[in-house]
């Protein structure tokens, strides 16, 4: 996806959280492609689709969507997890994409990830740790793992 239809995908975001707060709300931004047209045309775009059929072949079924906006400033976070623990799906056998629509920095709050971790299969997680996390329940990782060892996804 180019730099501008990245960030023309931002700003038909901002503009639907704009005219909808309650329904975008923080604990509403669950399977919002099903109301949205933006957020369904990102689920949808052709890069995305292709990078997934790339993996796992042609036959593909969208579960959900999930947005995480992190206002400037904020205390917010999302904390570390594994998108199977919110799926809640037998075997652990799917793929999860993820698209930045402003730039991820290291300032901002980029996405980190520790290479080949999917190894080490599903690990528990705790719920309401923390107020400021962004992730659903609060959920994060309560088993240890070596994030000494996380990469920096910039974009």
């Amino acid at each position: 996806m180019s730099e501008e239809e990245a960030h023309a995908l931002k700003l038909r975001v901002e503009a639907a959280e704009a005219a909808n707060p309650e329904e975008l709300g923080p604990t509403n931004r669950n399977n919002t492609h099903l109301a949205y047209t933006c957020i369904d045309e990102v689920a949808h775009h052709p890069v995305i689709v292709g990078a997934v059929s790339d993996l796992i072949g042609e036959d593909i079924v969208l579960y959900g969507t999930v947005l995480f906006f992190k206002e400037p400033k904020s205390a917010g976070f999302v904390s570390w997890h594994q998108d199977a623990t919110y799926f809640g799906l037998r075997p652990y056998e799917h793929v999860s994409a993820w698209i930045a629509l402003s730039p991820a920095t290291l300032e901002s709050g980029c996405m980190r990830f520790v290479p080949g971790s999917h190894q080490a299969g599903q690990l528990d997680h705790r719920a309401h740790t923390s107020a400021k996390i962004l992730n659903t329940c609060g959920q994060e990782l309560a088993d240890a793992f070596d994030r000494d060892r996380a990469v920096a996804n910039l974009v």
